[in-house]
């Protein structure tokens, strides 16, 4: 997904299971904080604003590896 500088990205719960998004590798050092979401089944939650032109890698902590849990949003 491609959005630009100043903007958010709604993350949408439509899982039976909660899921811990995190905007980086490591959940202690995120790359993106903005992306720092916990959400559980049926909830939705808007990221921080993005406020830097970057790409933000993402993934569910709990679903390492798995590609439907992950993704890239470009900020420009």
């Amino acid at each position: 997904m491609t959005i630009p500088v100043g903007q958010r990205v709604t993350f949408v719960n439509n899982d039976q299971r909660a899921h811990d998004i995190v905007g980086g590798v490591d959940p202690a050092h995120p790359d993106c904080p903005e992306i720092l979401q916990f959400l559980t089944p049926g909830q939705r939650s808007d990221t921080g604003v993005f406020m830097t032109a970057r790409t933000c890698e993402y993934h569910d902590h709990t679903m390492l590896g798995v590609p439907a849990f992950q993704g890239r949003i470009v900020i420009r």
